[in-house]
């Protein structure tokens, strides 16, 4: 009661909240406990707030952690290509209402994404993998 699954979005190499250097495969199941902190074998990870939460770990209390990852890593594949799309991509984001809800607030001129961007459903995510893949 109270725990939520998370799934490893790839290889998770960083020093944890114990000290110690973790190396989490790729697809690996974790847990957050009801305060927010991360575990992996009863080690604790990190807060899910902090960057290495957001940079390893989408949620998979749906079972679409799997799912939920490889459209995460698409999208922030995409994005961070610069080549001639580069700006199209990045305006249809900043003009679109369901991006904007899912971005880091505090930040005014730049973007990065919030949690919440990567515990998204899927349909969510679908929406905006599918602005930064339109062609036209």
């Amino acid at each position: 009661m109270g725990y939520k699954k998370y799934f490893t979005r790839k290889r998770a190499k960083f020093k944890s909240l114990d000290g110690e250097i973790v190396n989490i495969p790729y697809s690996t199941i974790i847990r957050s406990d009801i305060g927010g902190l991360l575990f992996y074998q009863e080690k604790k990870l990190c807060h899910l707030s902090s960057q290495n939460a957001i940079d390893f770990f989408v949620q998979d209390d749906d079972g679409n952690g799997k799912k939920r990852a490889q459209i995460v890593n698409d999208i922030t594949k995409i994005l961070e290509k610069n080549d001639s799309r580069h700006q199209i991509r990045w305006n249809r984001i900043w003009s679109d209402s369901i991006c904007q809800s899912y971005r880091r607030k505090e930040l005014k001129d730049h973007w990065l994404w919030d949690r919440s961007f990567y515990d998204a459903p899927i349909f969510i995510l679908e929406h905006i993998k599918g602005l930064v893949t339109k062609e036209d």
